[in-house]
């Protein structure tokens, strides 16, 4: 991933058009694809932007809550904050979104991709819909980046594509990439019931506008020429599993507002390769 991530903030830094939507300028590439064929490795480490196993952490369990107030995750990202409804809701929490119902039939977004597949391997209908009508506001500062995550199943290999309207380069491709992988990762987990010898195969992250915010121009260039390692993200079960078997309803603010207590329950629960000086590093 390190060597997709560089070449995606190269190709804005060198080829850019420079637009100023709400008045920030950016540089910016328009239909930009890319391909990711390790689905474990979606995190960059690198000197200038460190990695942390206690935002990723913190920001999951927030999914996890099916929680939209914005002062739970807030602490960790100020971005939130900014992005709130007069409600101090925030509606970009992807878990929300995966795990909520459809209004046709009342079945959850993640089933009817997961059932598509298990009825008809070859199926062409296994897809989940992040944006939803009531983005369409005007003032909205929440409109969700992502369109759409679609699975297939081809030679006995689980492939993702996805489209996003819009994706900040810089700081949030990573972010995004990440659960992307998870709720990949977690499609595989459930699937190898039904298809034991089903391989995890490779992404492909497709962006209408990927872009580069001023504030992040020097940035930039200084990540390009810097040596970055990969951080491996293996689920260690799936998230549907995750709801079936706990009710993160009535525990997870003790966990967010402490989430330095908690590296113990986010690798037995989570994540397969979690160091401590990873997570005190973080």
């Amino acid at each position: 991933m390190k060597k997709i991530y560089k070449n995606i903030l190269k190709d804005v830094m060198e080829n850019w058009h420079e637009t100023s939507p709400r008045w920030q300028k950016v540089k910016e590439i328009l239909n930009y694809s890319v391909k990711i064929d390790d689905i474990l490795n979606v995190w960059v480490n690198f000197p200038s932007k460190k990695f942390s196993w206690k935002y990723l952490s913190s920001e999951i369990l927030w999914y996890l809550s099916w929680d939209l107030w914005v002062q739970n995750i807030s602490q960790y990202a100020s971005l939130w904050d900014r992005i709130k409804d007069e409600d101090w809701n925030i509606y970009s929490n992807y878990w929300y979104l995966v795990f909520r119902r459809l209004l046709a039939n009342w079945m959850i977004q993640y089933d009817w991709a997961l059932n598509s597949l298990i009825l008809d391997k070859d199926s062409r209908q296994a897809f989940i819909r992040y944006n939803y009508d009531s983005c369409q506001q005007l003032f909205n500062k929440d409109v969700i980046c992502t369109y759409y995550q679609q699975f297939f199943i081809r030679d006995n290999k689980l492939i993702w594509i996805s489209s996003m309207r819009s994706n900040d380069a810089f700081y949030w491709t990573t972010y995004d990439a990440i659960w992307f992988s998870l709720v990949m990762q977690s499609l595989y987990l459930d699937l190898k019931r039904t298809y034991p010898e089903l391989e995890l195969w490779e992404m492909y992250y497709n962006a209408s506008s990927m872009h580069i915010y001023e504030s992040f121009f020097d940035k930039a260039h200084t990540i390009i020429q810097e040596e970055w390692t990969n951080i491996k993200l293996e689920l260690k079960q799936s998230l549907k599993y995750q709801i079936e078997t706990n009710n993160y309803n009535q525990w997870y603010w003790d966990i967010l507002n402490n989430i330095t207590n908690y590296k113990g329950f986010i690798q037995d629960n989570f994540f397969i390769n979690i160091t401590e000086e990873e997570w005190n590093n973080s």
